[in-house]
């Protein structure tokens, strides 16, 4: 029983207002208070259903009433239909679950996916988006955490969407939810299931570990984050086993390019393990590593050109170029991807790159200085050739995907005469075309005359004429106007007026003329 603050135990309760009030001060002890006790009503078949509504968690509003349907019945048999919310919900829910089933997931990683489902719906995330995107991305979480071997082209072919679509909804959740600890791909996670389908037989096992063992050589090596090592390193511990495997098996199983491929191997070629035969990378462990390509392929750029300078077979423009391609800032840092002479290579800041504006400056005046005659002078004297400008595209000359878009002399024939023989109508009409405008005489355009000024050829001689030339020059400005005696306003003698105006004031048709 509640007590007041005086002490009475005298309570009287209010059921009409919901108060407690207290009998002896007349305080009130509570106020509209909510009674959580569970009524029920009993239908007209004897069965007995919760009075009020049921409102979830993630409810807007009330779903259900209660009265005969019962707390909790769903549907048009009462007569209320569920949320937008809840029916995206249970939509998501769903599809989720085929295509968790299809991917042959576990119902715990389902689980795990249907709500980061609902905390996308939270997030509006689904606004605007197609729900098996979402979907998809939802599942693709669960399988980076989780580290199974299923790749984002798998949802991608299964549900036949644009792989970079997909791509881009799965980045775009993974910063709406804020998700930081997804772990990169890892290579050896994809081994076993591409080893499966190449059909190794027996020797699986030893494909796989010599693979596996690859992955982590070339991770010493900076060949691994982004660049999709797997295809190589099946492609070398096939070979080393004894099994003759194409490139272009390899390409349709892993699902990658071509031209990746063979880069990868080209940059393998490039580190120590390549030159150990198969007995000595099996048994052998080096403990020294390999630059990432991409300093190597820098190195290698100056290294050139320090060599061309030598020669003098640099160009100004080249040497231009160098020279501004540095640019230090306060501290003497080197802000860029660059190679820092022969000290070693500088951090590459990828975020944020300063520019100087005095460095560009610098840049300006060398290029304004190469232009003048005493530098031409002082480079013919050093043997540099001012006049040949090449643009510099050595470093791409181990690329392959450019070196594969380059035609042969034979290529570019045969690509000429399939052309010719697509766009043969094409020719000929354009043709025909040509020579049926080469027999008309060319026809010039007649030139449109000037049309006189209407306010007169010259300036007016006086006030009287300027007035004429513009009621000239315009319409009838109003019908109420005697444009006659305009004539008569600028005349010198006075008494061919004065007895018509005073008329026709007199009338009252000084205005009208009539």
């Amino acid at each position: 029983m509640p007590t007041c603050r005086c002490g009475s135990s005298a309570v009287e309760t209010d059921n009409a207002l919901g108060h407690l009030v207290c009998q002896s001060c007349g305080e009130v002890l509570e106020q509209n208070a909510i009674v959580s006790e569970v009524t029920f009503t009993e239908g007209g078949g004897g069965q007995a259903s919760a009075d009020g509504f049921f409102i979830s968690k993630n409810s807007a509003r009330a779903s259900s009433k209660g009265g005969p349907g019962g707390v909790g019945r769903l549907g048009a048999a009462n007569g209320t239909v569920p949320e937008s919310r809840e029916q995206t919900i249970a939509n998501g829910h769903r599809r989720i679950a085929q295509i968790g089933h299809q991917m042959r997931m576990s119902g715990r990683q389902i689980e795990q996916a249907q709500r980061y489902f609902n905390l996308a719906i939270v997030q509006n995330f689904t606004k605007g988006r197609k729900s098996n995107s979402v979907a998809a991305a939802c599942l693709y979480i669960i399988c980076r955490i989780e580290k199974t071997s299923h790749m984002l082209i798998d949802f991608s072919e299964h549900l036949r969407m644009n792989l970079y679509s997909l791509g881009t909804t799965f980045v775009r959740l993974v910063h709406s939810l804020n998700i930081k600890d997804i772990p990169l791909v890892d290579p050896m996670l994809y081994i076993v299931r591409f080893a499966s389908r190449l059909e190794f037989e027996d020797k699986a096992p030893n494909v796989i570990k010599d693979a596996t063992k690859l992955v982590s050589r070339l991770d010493r090596d900076w060949i691994v984050r982004g660049r999709k090592p797997a295809a190589a390193c099946l492609y070398i511990a096939a070979r080393m086993n004894g099994f003759t495997r194409s490139v272009t098996e390899i390409v349709e199983i892993v699902k990658i390019c071509e031209s990746t491929l063979r880069q990868r191997l080209a940059e393998f070629k490039q580190t120590p393990s390549s030159a150990l035969s198969v007995d000595d990378f099996q048994n052998l462990m080096l403990e020294s590593s390999q630059d990432p390509p991409s300093f190597l392929r820098k190195k290698r750029n100056l290294d050139e050109e320090d060599k061309a300078i030598g020669e003098g077979g640099l160009s100004a423009v080249q040497l231009a170029a160098r020279a501004a391609g540095i640019k230090r800032n306060e501290d003497g840092d080197v802000k860029g991807k660059s190679f820092s002479g022969r000290g070693g290579y500088n951090e590459y800041d990828a975020e944020e790159v300063d520019v100087d504006p005095e460095a560009e400056a610098a840049a300006d005046e060398m290029q304004e200085a190469l232009k003048t005659e005493e530098f031409r002078e002082i480079a013919k004297i050093a043997g540099i050739n001012m006049d040949a400008y090449d643009e510099d595209l050595s470093f791409l000359d181990d690329d392959l995907e450019v070196n594969g878009c380059l035609l042969t002399e034979e290529e570019v024939d045969i690509k000429k005469l399939f052309w010719e023989a697509e766009n043969k109508d094409w020719e000929r009409a354009k043709l025909a075309t040509d020579a049926a405008n080469a027999n008309k005489p060319v026809s010039k355009k007649p030139r449109k005359k000037r049309e006189p000024s209407s306010g007169g050829s010259g300036p007016a001689g006086s006030a009287h004429e300027a007035g004429l030339n513009f009621i000239a020059s315009k319409p009838s400005l109003s019908k109420k106007i005697n444009y006659d005696m305009i004539d008569s306003l600028f005349n010198e003698d006075p008494s061919a007026t004065d007895g018509a105006g005073y008329d026709s004031v007199k009338t009252g048709n000084y205005a009208t003329g009539s």
